[in-house]
């Protein structure tokens, strides 16, 4: 046991914020973080999609169809973002 295990040890503990509760903060930062992740790639891709659909509205001949196909996954890109927002756990959640 080193002196900073004894310090720990030594510690009074606070009763308003059990021990578990420290460790479920980390679990629900974890999720939160993997979930800011996920919906920074989903932007990501979204901004794709609308460039290539401004880049096909800027041709001589716009193919409706590929703009089309293109609006609809930007769409799908952002409901994919708010249903992880809506999966999100509240910070209630951790006690």
């Amino acid at each position: 046991m080193t002196s900073l295990d004894v310090q720990r040890d030594t510690k009074p503990h606070d009763r308003r914020h059990p021990a578990g509760t420290q460790q479920q903060f980390h679990a629900w930062a974890a999720v939160v973080r993997a979930a800011v992740e996920a919906m920074q790639q989903l932007a990501g891709e979204s901004r794709a999609k609308e460039r290539a659909v401004e880049g096909l509205l800027r041709s001589p001949n716009p193919d409706p169809t590929a703009i089309g196909r293109l609006i609809l996954k930007t769409k799908a890109r952002r409901l994919e973002i708010e249903r992880v927002i809506g999966a999100l756990p509240g910070l209630d959640a951790i006690g």
